[in-house]
């Protein structure tokens, strides 16, 4: 006996394994096939496949199944199917799987020869009676698991009687890293090899105020809130204002400066100066003796041509400096939100700020609003009566800032701020973006 086959996608053929005879098994698949009984052990020396995917599996006497599918029922009147003890006369099988050799094609299509040859192509099952007759189709499986080995050309067609194909596992690339010694020919050692990991998210680059001209300046200086015009900072490797020269009013630092609470957004820095020395409109300050140090804002205006014309935003606090009270010494914290409204080049800041002071919270609201000339409309000043908290009712207190615009479209605010009354006199700088 013989099974030929072939795929239409391979053009190489490959030997059978042989059978090696058996007398018992209850299955045999082209890798490790069993034959039923010695009977079988002529017909399986001269099987062979060509390049095809089938299965065969065989039973024998002894360990015929019993089921509900009968091969019997599908024998024609010129392939008869033989008593599974052989002999010269047929008579009918027994009912279930029958001693024999099955086969089954999962893709191409065989040729099986035994007293006569019979074609099966994927998809069918058939059967091979221990005797001298020809091989038979059966219509479905006959209860059989044929289970293919791994195909060494793609995984195997999902079919009802196959096994699922385990996961295919994807090594990482590899990173060949530099380095090693020369070997022999002086071929050079590549180093060890590592897989390379996955990269995370990539983040947006970091925030760096960039030293030079073209910075605003303002403070809570000599003469309380000032704005010092357009010049020259200075910053330290982490953007915060080291030295600031060349304004159009009278500013000199003149010893180092340490920096407090410093905080930045695109074009803009704010932060407090506690310790160095500086004259400021003509008069020398030792800062390591105020309470509060110097609170500032520095940074480049918005273009007057890019200021928005129209609408009303709203700027959140990002950060700011301690709130300082210059009176007691107290410490507190700022909160809330600047909502600026734009029209026809000009804007009104409301400064909607909630300034916590130990024991006392003070609320600022509406006010008036000052912009900048021609060429500096994004700097502002604003002043407000509109407090409570404390002893400011009824317009008791006076709530003061300087501030600037910056970013290409006006996207942040800077101010410096002073809140005063009969008992309260709180000076800090903060940061806000829309």
């Amino acid at each position: 006996m013989s099974v030929d086959g072939c795929l239409s996608n391979i053009g190489f053929t490959r030997p059978m394994t042989r059978f090696a005879p058996r007398t018992a098994c209850t299955q045999c698949d082209v890798r490790s096939a069993a034959v039923a009984n010695r009977d079988w052990t002529r017909l399986a020396n001269s099987l062979r496949v060509i390049a095809a995917t089938a299965m065969i599996a065989c039973v024998s006497h002894v360990n015929a199944q019993t089921t509900v599918f009968d091969p019997s029922r599908y024998a024609g009147p010129t392939s008869p199917i033989v008593g599974a003890g052989g002999g010269d006369g047929a008579r009918p099988v027994t009912p279930g799987v029958q001693p024999g050799l099955y086969v089954s094609v999962l893709e191409g299509a065989i040729a099986v020869t035994s007293s006569g040859s019979r074609g099966f192509t994927a998809g069918q099952f058939g059967f091979v009676p221990p005797t001298t007759t020809p091989p038979i189709i059966l219509p479905q499986n006959p209860g059989l698991a044929f289970a293919p080995p791994p195909s060494p050309f793609s995984p195997p067609t999902a079919h009802n009687d196959t096994i699922p194909p385990p996961p295919v596992l994807v090594a990482p690339p590899i990173t060949q890293l530099p380095g090693g010694s020369g070997g022999s020919g002086g071929a050079r050692d590549p180093g060890p090899i590592v897989p390379s990991l996955p990269s995370g998210p990539t983040l947006p680059p970091p925030i760096v105020l960039q030293s030079g001209p073209g910075y605003t300046f303002m403070n809570w200086g000599s003469d309380g809130l000032a704005s010092l015009g357009a010049g020259t900072a200075t910053f330290d490797s982490q953007s915060a204002l080291t030295k600031f020269a060349n304004g159009a009013m009278p500013f000199v630092v003149n010893s180092a400066v340490t920096v407090t609470d410093a905080g930045k957004l695109d074009d803009l820095g704010w932060g407090r100066w506690t310790a160095g020395t500086v004259t400021d409109h003509g008069v020398p300050m030792d800062l390591s003796t105020r309470l509060a140090g110097m609170p500032f804002v520095v940074g480049k205006p918005t273009l007057d041509a890019n200021l928005p014309v129209l609408g009303t935003m709203t700027y959140a606090l990002v950060g700011a400096t301690s709130a300082i009270d210059m009176v007691a010494g107290a410490t507190g914290t700022v909160s809330g939100s600047l909502s600026i409204a734009y029209q026809n080049a000009q804007y009104n800041v409301t400064p909607n700020l909630t300034i916590a002071m130990p024991g006392r919270t003070y609320v600022t609201g509406a006010g008036s609003t000052t912009v900048g000339p021609d060429g500096a409309r994004a700097t502002f000043s604003t002043m407000t009566q509109n407090v409570t908290g404390g002893t400011c009712s009824g317009g008791a207190c006076t709530f003061s800032t300087q501030g600037v615009l910056t970013g290409a479209a006006a996207n942040n605010a800077g101010i410096v701020y002073s809140l005063s009354g009969s008992d309260v006199r709180v000076i800090g700088a903060a940061g806000f973006k829309r």
